[in-house]
């Protein structure tokens, strides 16, 4: 098996589960099976490996041969937490870097050397009572001096101030730490002598390293310290909730090993083991356990050396905008503690120690940011990107300092792929304009691909099943596969294109910045870049793929000796099978019998559960029933169904009992609370049955929780269809009546509009006349009310301020209400506009807040006018009877609440209903009417209320982002007349004649024509004298649309004025831009007549 160390990311889920071929896994158990039968040729001693053939016994004096004869066990104390050094198995036994270090000294020196792992400080105090003969792991410190003998440096690392990640605080010096806590091992005076210089920093001892960085995550530490080599693991230990704030890189841990004052042949001796001890095994053992080749001893941070074209460079005090794309996580990103990432940390650092200034700018794809480099437009760096040598042709790349492999990505339960071979045929994901896409096409065309924009869409995709691969960065896909969830990802194989390695590309006009970032990065040293790493992702190790070869040579071997072996064991298989032949027939009757009834209870999907009929305790239960309790089998299995207080509220208990008592089968829907706290619908089947004449109570259970809402959905999607379907059957009964009653009153108003014109001031007659002219207005306006209830009423669309227009309300409101009723208004300071026709929605305010002063009535109340913003989403929308077709988003929202007498629920069924009304002298069209306006305009109207508690409604309309206009109503010009000749077209002969009238008294000269073929006749005769056309729409042999495009294709330029019983939004909707002269909706005054004329005449002149 192929085995690669990785010190960036650790592969996020599971690990890579290897599936050989079945005749391999078939050999491997016969070899397991014959194993049971084969003496133990050799024992194991613990987990340590084998000793390594390279190393070789070293030259011992005499008097050191003498010590270890004396001395047959030599005793080093070390800390019990200090993980990968020593980590304590379960059995007791101790493994770890320390362990397998002084294995490879013992080897080579023959002396037997035992660690003994206690509390540090208490460890410490034996070494020095001489209870035990030395330390490992420590430092050399003047305090010790004076009881122990100190060997060679055999390691070094940093001391690591650690945080808590929710901590961002920026620690660049230990005077930073000023004024804070920070937790210590009790006991290790080098960490207490890196603090003495800082009085100020309070000390915290602990008896280990976790309890140190426990008050780290307690808050009752800033910070704890610990050894750079440790971070990795307690980095997971603490579920990645810590990060490296600070590393003393000026004050390095060089580790040696304490020995007795007394005995200075012992560290003689451990000297000469670490000598032998070849370079290339020191780095297995500590790759082994650190994950990582080890640092450096004694390397230090120098300054770079900048060349004087650098140095003018930096003179000119540039500032270096970086791109920052969220479809590269983990190398820089935004969030919202600011710009993150392990690139920008290195930037971050570049830039301090250089000494130039940095603008991150987001907000673009990979593939803007590529071309807009090109540009110079926004960018000059980008910090983490392949070399290719397209890129080159426009980029200076700085050196790679980012090394990652480039791995492929299948999904655990894909099958098992080994190399780009596997992938013939099938999808991989990639991101788009990214290098592996060209490789990927030249040198693998029977691989499909997909392109994603980024790479976190990408494994969106492939975790999605919508490829069957993913190629690129283990560093970057397993940073977002970690951070995302997604757990069913896994490397399956390296990818044919090598690693992942990233450079910075600047713009190639600066390629002075390119080489001062790679001569400052070259001063970092490894703690540096490990703190860098390790504030991201720990290092990890992972394996993947299988070595066919491989595979058939150990399968070749295994054959070669089982031939041998198989011989052996038939003949005496043959011994013992007759032997056990007679047994195993009886036991196996025995056994199928058994398992059956055990496997039909395992596997049935039905919940299972067996109670004794006279203890009531439970003797059988299978896991669905545990799943639908939501408890362990283990706890399920000993409840009594009588003790159970989740079935005495759901009425189980007693349904049992009958079941019991009389045999009969009994089967019961509940609502229920299980004694573990699930909440559900649960359907059971009950029955009685006897083994060896003991009752007993079986129960069939089904969790129907999803079947009950399912069928709660089904009922209230019912509702609102049937709902909106009286809606739109009641609305186009009304508009259609509102219409044919417009044509009436058009009749109406009009004569008595002629009469009065005609008739002297002082008439009797005329204020008869008057009468008739208001009563026809309150028709027009109940007409009016049924034409918006059916959503056909008159819409004058602008952008409008509610409260502006509340307030403009509010003199005409109070006057209209009783004295006793007090409104209030609560205005919102920053309301979005609303398009909305204004005299519709003062119409639904005035009946909100009449509905409301009446539900008072008599008594003293409030009503409480509010207006505000509400954020709509799909949920909200659909539980309204008018929100399903709506959009997702903001609206605005107008607020009647009034302390009333309230509604029950039958009547707020019935409230929106036309000609339903409560009130004695009511007409029933007040609320049908808003219940259109809102309609009209898109919007959703609510209503809450209960009987004594009095009613809120609720409108919301559509917000806009842009301003209100100003509504200025403009004045009538009365004085105006025309001339020439109209052509007045109408299928009743009524509005024909008063319309004749009309037109005349406006010093028109007149054609009437009954349809539009007539109209289209006279038209053709009479076109040249025609100035204007007045026509209905609805007409009987040929309407007012068709008319009206049989005329345009005469005369392009013909000015029509269309008329009609419905509004002027309906009319716009039909005719678009077919080019009509003007609108007048029905019935409609001489005045109106007179302004569209008038409208149409100034236009043309």
């Amino acid at each position: 098996m192929e085995e690669m160390t990785i010190c960036l990311v650790p592969c996020h889920g599971k690990a890579r589960e290897m599936h050989p071929p079945r005749f391999v896994c078939q050999l491997i158990v016969l070899l397991t099976l014959l194993c049971l039968f084969v003496p133990p040729a050799f024992s194991s001693q613990g987990a340590a490996s084998s000793p390594p053939s390279a190393l070789g016994k070293v030259s011992l004096s005499t008097e050191e041969q003498a010590f270890l004869i004396a001395h047959p066990v030599i005793r080093l104390g070390v800390g019990e937490d200090w993980t990968p050094y020593v980590i304590r198995r379960p059995s007791g036994e101790l493994e770890g870097f320390e362990v397998d270090l002084l294995q490879r000294i013992s080897t080579a020196t023959g002396a037997k050397i035992q660690l003994v792992a206690g509390p540090w400080k208490e460890t410490v105090e034996k070494a020095e009572r001489r209870e035990l003969d030395g330390l490992a792991l420590t430092v050399t410190n003047q305090d010790r001096a004076a009881s122990f003998l100190f060997s060679s440096v055999y390691l070094t690392n940093y001391p690591v101030f650690v945080v808590s990640d929710d901590n961002r605080q920026s620690f660049n010096s230990l005077d930073d730490f000023r004024g804070k806590t920070v937790a210590i091992l009790a006991g290790n005076k080098f960490y207490r002598s890196l603090l003495s210089a800082y009085p100020e920093i309070t000390v915290l001892e602990k008896t280990s390293e976790t309890e140190a960085l426990r008050m780290v995550m307690e808050g009752k530490a800033t910070a704890a310290i610990i050894a750079s080599t440790m971070y990795e693991d307690y980095f997971k230990k603490f579920a990645r909730t810590i990060r490296i704030g600070y590393v003393a890189t000026d004050k390095p841990l060089n580790l040696v090993y304490s020995t007795r004052k007394d005995w200075p042949e012992l560290v003689t001796i451990i000297n000469k083991g670490l000598a032998a001890l070849p370079v290339d095994e020191f780095n297995k053992i500590y790759s082994r356990w650190f994950g990582m080749q080890p640092p450096i001893v004694g390397e230090t941070s120098n300054k770079p050396d900048f060349s004087a074209a650098e140095q003018a460079w930096l003179a000119q005090k540039h500032v270096v905008r970086v791109h920052i794309g969220n479809y590269m996580p983990y190398y820089s990103f935004t969030a919202e503690k600011g710009v993150r990432g392990i690139s920008v940390d290195y930037l971050n650092m570049v830039a301090e120690r250089a000494g130039f200034k940095i603008d991150y700018v987001p907000g673009y794809t990979w593939s803007q940011a590529l071309q807009d480099i090109r540009q110079h437009h926004n960018f000059d760096i980008l910090p983490a990107a392949y070399i290719t040598p397209e890129r080159t042709e426009y980029l200076t790349f700085t050196n790679e300092y980012l090394k990652s492999p480039s791995v492929i990505f299948t999904r655990n339960d894909s099958l098992f792929v080994d190399s780009i071979a596997d992938l013939a045929e099938k999808t991989v994901v990639l991101e788009r304009d990214y290098a592996t896409v060209q490789w990927l096409a030249e040198g693998f065309p029977a691989v499909k691909q997909l392109i994603r924009e980024t790479t976190d869409e990408a494994l969106h995709a492939l975790a999605a099943g919508e490829a069957d691969a993913y190629i690129g960065s283990l560093a970057v896909a397993t940073y977002i596969a970690r951070t995302k969830g997604l757990d069913n990802l896994m490397v399956a194989a390296p990818s044919p294109f090598g690693s992942d390695n990233q450079a910075m590309a600047v713009r190639n006009d600066w390629p002075e910045l390119a080489k001062i970032i790679d001569k400052t990065l070259a001063t970092f040293t490894p703690a540096e870049h490990e703190a860098i790493i390790a504030r991201w992702v720990p290092p990890i190790h992972y394996e993947y793929g299988i070595n066919r070869r491989d595979v058939l040579k150990w399968v070749g071997m295994i054959s070669t000796i089982l031939l041998a072996i198989i011989m052996v064991v038939v003949i005496w298989n043959k011994k013992l099978a007759r032997e056990v032949a007679a047994r195993t027939l009886a036991e196996d009757a025995l056994r199928r019998e058994l398992s059956f009834s055990e496997i039909l209870l395992a596997q049935a999907p039905m919940g299972i559960r067996v109670f004794d009929g006279e203890t009531g305790i439970c003797n059988k239960i299978n896991q669905a029933a545990a799943d639908i309790a939501g408890g362990p089998v283990e706890v399920l299995l000993h409840q009594s169904f009588r003790e159970l207080k989740s079935w005495q509220d759901a009425g189980l208990t007693s349904v049992a009992e009958m079941v019991l008592t009389d045999g009969a089968a009994r089967q019961v829907e509940a609502q229920m609370t299980t004694s573990f706290g699930r909440s559900l619908w649960a359907r059971y089947f009950f029955a009685r049955f006897f083994v060896e004449g003991r009752p007993h109570l079986m129960t069939i259970g089904q969790d129907i929780s999803e079947e009950k809402h399912l069928e709660k959905e089904r009922r209230h999607i019912e509702e609102q269809m049937l709902h909106v379907q009286k809606l739109e059957s009641l609305g186009v009964l009304a508009g259609g009546i509102a219409h044919d009653f417009n044509n009436i009153l058009m009749v109406v108003i009009g004569n008595t509009d002629l009469a009065l014109m005609r008739l002297a001031p002082e008439s009797p007659v005329a204020t008869h006349l008057r009468q008739i002219q208001i009563a026809a207005k309150k028709a027009a306006g109940l007409a009016g009310q049924m034409l918006a209830y059916s959503g056909r009423g008159k819409f004058v669309v602008e952008k409008l301020d509610l409260n502006r227009v509340v307030e403009e309300m509010m003199q005409m409101l109070e006057v209209s209400i009783s004295k006793k009723v007090e409104i209030r208004s609560n205005f919102s300071q920053h309301l979005p506009a609303v398009e909305a026709d204004i005299t519709q929605i003062r119409q639904v305010i005035m009946n909100l807040v009449i509905n409301a002063s009446e539900a008072i009535g008599d008594s003293s109340g409030v009503i409480t006018i509010s207006t505000g913003t509400v954020d709509c989403h799909r949920d909200d929308l659909d539980e309204s009877w008018l929100g399903h077709d709506l959009s997702e988003g903001l609206y605005a929202c107008l607020e009647v609440a009034d302390t009333g007498c309230g509604m029950a629920k039958e009547t707020i069924t019935r409230i929106y209903d036309p000609f339903f009304t409560t009130k004695f002298t009511g007409r029933g069209l007040g609320m049908a009417a808003v219940m259109g306006i809102v309609r009209g305009h898109k919007g959703i109207i609510t209503v809450d209320s209960e009987v004594g508690s009095g009613t809120t409604f609720k409108v919301l309309l559509p917000a806009l982002l842009t301003p209100a206009t100003l509504h200025v109503d403009a004045p009538p010009d009365s004085s105006w007349h025309g001339s020439g000749q109209v052509l007045l077209v109408d299928d009743e002969e009524a509005v024909l004649a008063v319309g004749k009238v009309m037109l005349e008294e406006l010093g028109f000269k007149v054609l009437t024509a009954s349809d539009g073929l007539e109209a289209l006749a006279l038209f053709k005769e009479h076109r040249a004298t025609i100035g204007q056309i007045v026509m209905d729409l609805t007409m009987p042999r040929m309407g007012g649309e068709e008319a009206f495009c049989l005329m345009c294709q005469l005369d392009p330029e013909v000015k029509v004025i269309m008329t009609s019983g419905y509004n002027e939004e309906e009319i716009s909707h039909l005719f678009g831009a077919k080019g009509l002269a003007g609108f007048i909706q029905k019935p409609f005054r001489l005045s109106t007549l007179q302004d569209a004329l008038q409208a149409v005449e100034v236009k043309n002149s």
